[in-house]
């Protein structure tokens, strides 16, 4: 069977439809704090971020086209009140982007595993690839402002080591 011909699996619509949603909701948000950032950098990365959210919105539009599948009601300008004074600060905007390109590297690389159609391996691989990219710009930004919260360091073992016995504590 060709590729064209191979109906969506249930893990794929599954995929598509999330996605769809958060990218929905991502472009709402970033709108916003587009609207008031004052740091330069922060509002590079905050355009790169609803740059790449338009164009995915233009890819999942082909497929949902091509599928015949239901566009899903996603987030939109309705959703948003474009009059609201400043909620973020800058700080707040670039860490909430860097959390969201993490979340977006988990979706979109489960995504990539669930699916088998070609045109939706390369999707899902693109929208991994670009949320890598906004990962690493985000956390080199946070850092640079030193910003970035890494987490707890431990002692790293010196040589390899067995445990002997096993001591169990009852408890309560």
């Amino acid at each position: 069977m060709s590729q064209s011909n191979i109906k969506l699996t249930s893990s794929e619509i599954a995929s598509l439809w999330t996605s769809y949603l958060n990218n929905c909701m991502s472009k709402q948000v970033l709108t916003h704090m587009i609207q008031y950032v004052k740091d330069r950098e922060i509002a590079d990365v905050i355009r790169f971020a609803f740059r790449f959210a338009q164009k995915q919105g233009k890819r999942f539009e082909t497929i949902f086209q091509k599928d015949e599948f239901a566009i899903p009601l996603g987030f939109s300008e309705a959703d948003v009140n474009t009059k609201a004074p400043a909620l973020f600060t800058d700080s707040f905007c670039l860490a909430y982007i860097n959390h969201m390109a993490k979340a977006g590297l988990l979706a979109y690389g489960g995504f990539l595993a669930m699916s088998t159609r070609e045109d939706l391996i390369a999707f899902f691989h693109h929208g991994l690839h670009y949320t890598s990219k906004l990962y690493h710009l985000s956390t080199s930004i946070l850092e640079k402002k030193g910003l970035l919260v890494c987490a707890p360091y431990t002692s790293i073992p010196k040589e390899m080591d067995y445990i002997d016995t096993l001591v169990l504590h009852k408890c309560c």
